[in-house]
């Protein structure tokens, strides 16, 4: 019998595509730093959420793996049922707090394709945040995972607003900086399931999964305000900067990535032509090709 691997792979947010190979004792999933499975930024999640067992079936000569509530205070579900005890098949979906993670049985070859997903996911030195090539593979699986069930999903583009001028008046380093700040207050303004990416120069992009129109868009304008609102001080030259934030939505403004930013970029551009430090939602009418 060919030797499957057991793993839990993160499907949603910052450490989109994360394995962690479950061992033969207990695995626990939770925030606290001793959990094997540790998923630190997701505050709903508990300390110690869930755990995950190995108990040998005689039957079948194999290993079956068991996912156990801990007393969570937002419960552990597994393909969308709360669940106390359960015993895990491959592709199941486990939700603990706003993650998503799922449960796997590799063979080797499965297993080294899965590293190099996780290994191409790379991340902007400066800003923290994805690289525009590997958030477009990250956002293409969760395209997949959502297609089907048409779940709303939120697309953010925003650019900087007069960003050249801040490197004309206080130069290229304080350009870098206020680029790594508003790299820092876009993490800090989305949900731990969400995820992010400098799509080029001044340019970001964001990804909202499973989230209602009206708070995508309260979220866009949060972030717009808190960007505004923030003192970037760089060696003593106090800046202020502000944001254009242009919003489409799967499936209304199309159903696959390269049609979703092509919206939010129409978006975004309509926001700059009003006059810019605001937030647009997509609109059919909108002009089909953005100008510089």
């Amino acid at each position: 019998m060919e030797k499957k691997i057991a793993s839990i792979i993160v499907v949603t947010g910052r450490e989109l595509s994360r394995e962690y190979r479950l061992n033969r004792s207990k695995n626990i999933i939770g925030r606290d730093t001793s959990a094997s499975i540790e998923i630190s930024g997701d505050q709903r999640i508990s300390r110690n959420h869930a755990s995950i067992k190995s108990e040998f079936n005689p039957d079948l000569q194999k290993f079956d793996y068991m996912i156990v509530d801990l007393n969570s205070t937002n419960h552990t579900y597994v393909n969308g049922e709360q669940i106390s005890v359960e015993k895990l098949r491959d592709g199941d979906k486990i939700r603990v707090g706003d993650t998503i993670l799922k449960f796997v049985l590799q063979d080797e070859i499965d297993a080294k394709f899965q590293k190099e997903i996780q290994r191409r996911l790379n991340y902007d030195n400066l800003t923290g945040l994805l690289t525009r090539e590997s958030f477009e593979m990250a956002m293409k699986a969760e395209l997949e995972r959502y297609r089907k069930h048409k779940v709303s999903i939120a697309q953010f583009m925003m650019d900087i607003d007069h960003f050249k001028q801040v490197n004309d008046a206080f130069g290229h380093m304080a350009g870098s900086y206020v680029l790594s700040q508003v790299g820092i207050l876009i993490r800090e303004n989305l949900r731990s399931i969400d995820f992010s990416g400098r799509y080029g120069g001044e340019e970001f992009i964001a990804f909202m999964s499973d989230i209602k129109k009206e708070t995508a868009m309260k979220t866009a304008e949060r972030l717009r305000t808190v960007i505004k609102k923030y003192d970037f001080d760089y060696n003593e030259c106090k800046m202020k900067i502000t944001i254009s934030i242009g919003v489409a939505f799967f499936p209304l403004h199309g159903e696959t990535v390269e049609d979703l930013i092509h919206a939010a970029d129409v978006a975004l551009y309509q926001a700059k032509r009003a006059g810019r430090d605001q937030v647009v939602m997509f609109e059919p009418g909108f002009k089909i090709s953005p100008e510089n």
